[in-house]
């Protein structure tokens, strides 16, 4: 008897334990007494690797490489020329103006003038005006009789009165005399110097009478229009003259002596190509004359020019418009 109450009493000990055992079962989320999953037991916030985008997410703010204009570089800057008279003062450096962006052929430019750079007295007359093109061809002034600062379009230009001033230099810029070349320039005749004869820009052989090539207005003995004039050849285009800013194109596509002005000549306004007219007032037959000698380069507008571009070949009429749409939107024209 004592030996099965001894027995009886182990058999109640280890079903307790058993019982125990299974209840430890529950932090491990296997079964608990009630026979469910212990999914709630095993908290997710100890044991995730949670991948937190607060703690490890690259923060686009502070890795991120920064292309806005911080990193932009500075303009370049140019150093004026000198000039020989010490008291014609240079201009302060200015920003290199970049021809492409502008739709401005580089390819034969040889000469570029922009009224924002130009050297001054102290007065404010104009004695030297920077050649932009990288090709040191400055204009210069001849006399004490000298252009002043102006605008034009809202824009620096100079302004030549009636007095007779003159920027110039002794060469054509480097083109040889049976070269192309191309003008274009944007100038205002004054209105009280509306029929007075202008050559905007000229180049020519010293000395003749008239072996030059020239934007004139108000041709040699014709007076009251736009025009334009080569060796000994005077023309005008049906344009009346005004006083308003233009842009205006000359263009010459060959200079082989005795190709004839009506095929290679050409003169645009504003962009429009104008009927020329041989006034008859000149000595010319209408045919390139030779041009090897020429050696001066000049500008004599009756009014104000805001800026000028020379080239050592003819542009095309893509380029020649490229140019254009540059100086009228510049310009406000």
């Amino acid at each position: 008897m004592r030996i099965n109450a001894l027995l009886l009493g182990s058999f109640a000990l280890l079903a307790c334990n058993r019982g125990e055992d299974t209840n430890e079962t529950d932090e491990t989320g296997v079964i608990n007494d009630s026979g469910e999953t212990g999914i709630e037991d095993t908290d997710t916030e100890d044991t995730d690797s949670d991948t937190d985008t607060e703690d490890t997410d690259t923060d686009t703010e502070d890795t991120d490489t920064d292309t806005d204009t911080d990193t932009d570089t500075d303009p370049v800057l140019v150093t004026p020329s000198v000039d020989v008279d010490p008291d014609c003062t240079s201009p302060a450096p200015y920003a290199w103006v970049d021809p492409a962006p502008l739709g401005v052929p580089t390819d034969g430019l040889v000469g570029w003038f922009r009224g924002d750079v130009v050297h001054t007295l102290a007065g404010g007359d104009v004695c030297r005006w920077e050649d932009l093109s990288g090709s040191d061809h400055h204009l210069v002034d001849e006399s004490e009789a000298r252009p002043t600062t102006g605008t034009l379009g809202g824009q620096p230009a100079v302004h030549f009165d009636e007095s007779g001033d003159i920027l110039s230099r002794e060469d054509v810029f480097g083109i040889a005399g049976d070269s192309p070349r191309t003008f274009i320039t944007v100038t205002a005749q004054d209105a009280a110097r509306l029929y007075a004869r202008s050559p905007v820009f000229a180049q020519n052989v010293p000395g003749s009478l008239g072996t030059y090539l020239m934007i004139e207005n108000n041709t040699w003995q014709s007076l009251g229009y736009f025009g334009a004039y080569a060796t000994n050849n005077a023309y005008d285009s049906a344009t009346p003259m005004d006083a308003d800013p233009h842009v205006i194109s000359y263009r010459l596509s060959s200079m082989t002596v005795g190709d004839a002005y009506a095929d290679v000549l050409t003169l645009r306004l504003d962009g429009t190509v104008q009927t020329l007219t041989d006034t008859g007032q000149s000595s010319g037959n209408g045919t390139v004359e030779d041009f090897s000698a020429a050696n001066k380069s000049w500008m004599k507008p009756e009014g104000t020019t805001a800026e000028l571009l020379v080239y050592s070949r003819s542009l095309s009429d893509t380029e020649l418009a490229a140019v254009e749409a540059y100086l009228t939107g510049r310009y406000g024209l």
